[in-house]
């Protein structure tokens, strides 16, 4: 039976974690501006410990490449069990040596080497089916229950990729191990009950902090993933040049100069001199620097 409410500020996390507790996915809806990623964000804070939040964001999925796609949710994933991250970029020398140095299951294993030798060759179904697979195994394994919260999932609809669809509908919606939170202007058939947000912004209901982090959200989701990463390093490293930049992160420096002229048309960076740019909004940078040390 489908739960079409309408919730006021104060029960909406509640009905949230209370559904989670029942082992029920849930369809968070409303339209924009309504908080539905804060919520999901604030959710992810309120869990028990002895389950595991993985957050991803599909707002920015039509914009990136697939290997794109298949490294950041794979990153996601395993920074979330508590196995680090970067598996998808190890040689598979280097892959099977670490491998034998965390204690899962050979069939989680196994799903990591299909995500780390991922390739045009490989079929859609079998690297999504690993994809999300290893979510499921990872929380059997650990003996966890995971909490899968996705934020704008209607974009796999408006990409019209049946193979993404189906993976997280059979691998993920009827799990024993996993509960599906997701957030989308409208009801989505891979999820469940709906909770109905208010369509009235969240700001005068948040401290400085929430507020912050959800405008800074916001404004980081507007840039592409190399553009983050190029403003990232900026944050991190006080990285002023193409040259410096390119140094950390492993761009051409032609590559960043175009990147870093996009962003100053979006207001992000200014040139102050010649080849030398600098982010506009300090409590930004601070903000990022902040974000990557917890």
């Amino acid at each position: 039976m489908i739960n079409r409410e309408v919730l006021s500020r104060e029960k909406e996390s509640e009905l949230v974690l209370k559904a989670i507790e029942e082992s029920k996915n849930i369809n968070i809806t409303g339209t924009d501006g309504t908080g539905k990623t804060w919520l999901l964000t604030k959710i992810k804070k309120q869990l028990p410990k002895d389950m595991v939040g993985i957050n991803f964001s599909f707002s920015k999925l039509n914009a990136l490449s697939k290997e794109e796609f298949i490294i950041k949710f794979t990153d996601a994933i395993t920074e979330g069990f508590g196995i680090g991250k970067d598996w998808t970029r190890l040689s598979i020398i280097d892959l099977e040596r670490e491998l034998r140095k965390i204690s899962i299951t050979e069939a989680a294993k196994q799903k990591l080497r299909v995500l780390a030798g991922f390739s045009k060759e490989q079929s859609e179904e079998k690297i999504y089916g690993a994809l999300f697979g290893l979510i499921d195994q990872l929380a059997a394994d650990k003996r966890k229950r995971c909490v899968l919260l996705l934020d704008d999932l209607e974009i796999i609809d408006e990409l019209k990729d049946e193979n993404l669809v189906r993976a997280l509908s059979n691998n993920i919606s009827q799990s024993i191990n996993v509960s599906l939170v997701v957030t989308s202007k409208r009801q989505m058939d891979q999820a469940g009950e709906i909770i109905q947000l208010k369509n009235e912004p969240l700001y005068d209901l948040m401290s400085k902090e929430e507020l912050l982090d959800r405008l800074f959200l916001e404004k980081l989701n507007k840039l592409s993933g190399k553009e983050r990463l190029i403003l990232t390093a900026m944050a991190e490293h006080t990285a002023n040049t193409p040259a410096d930049i390119s140094r950390i992160i492993d761009y051409s420096q032609t590559s960043i100069r175009r990147f870093l002229t996009i962003m100053e048309e979006k207001g992000f960076v200014t040139l102050k001199k010649r080849g030398w740019f600098e982010m506009n909004d300090p409590e930004f940078k601070r903000w990022i620097r902040k974000r990557n040390e917890k």
